[in-house]
């Protein structure tokens, strides 16, 4: 529960210094992705070359996982746009982030926690989108450290 309070606290002095934070949960415009799941839903699948997406990362200084919701992003703008839904604020997204340190990489299980991040579907430029999106995980992980947040999944399964 401390934990759970000094995350709070982080969080409001972090907004207070300008520094922001993650996306808020919850907060996208409404569009055909963000309703009840009914059983008409569908998923679709692509495959990407992983050499592309590592030319990307290169060029642009990112990493694999922007490179990733940047593509993910674009796809459900060119949809939303194509179907005439495109809302005029952005997406955003949970993404799940290893938190995994390097002495735990041999060990068994999962070690994630969630980021809510902009997928910048406002953003009509794509290197201008993979900006955004990188400043954004920027924000969420400094967010992410300074709240220590990767125990308060575990803390608060304990309760």
């Amino acid at each position: 529960m401390n934990r759970s309070l000094r995350a709070t606290r982080v969080g409001r002095e972090r907004r207070r210094e300008g520094l922001g934070g993650p996306a808020k949960a919850f907060d996208s415009p409404p569009t055909r992705f963000n309703f009840k799941f009914t059983v008409h839903r569908t998923c679709a699948w692509a495959s990407l070359a992983m050499d592309d997406l590592k030319a990307v990362r290169g060029a642009f200084g990112c990493t694999l996982n922007n490179v990733l919701i940047a593509v993910c992003s674009g796809a459900v703008r060119s949809y939303l746009d194509r179907h005439g839904e495109l809302p005029r604020t952005s997406l955003s997204a949970s993404v799940p982030v290893s938190i995994r340190k390097e002495d735990e990489l041999d060990d068994y299980g999962n070690r994630i926690t969630w980021w809510f991040v902009t997928l910048a579907t406002d953003v009509p430029d794509p290197v201008e989108r993979l900006a955004a999106i990188r400043a954004a995980t920027r924000v969420a992980r400094a967010s992410q450290t300074a709240r220590q947040s990767e125990t308060l999944v575990e803390e608060w399964m304990d309760y």
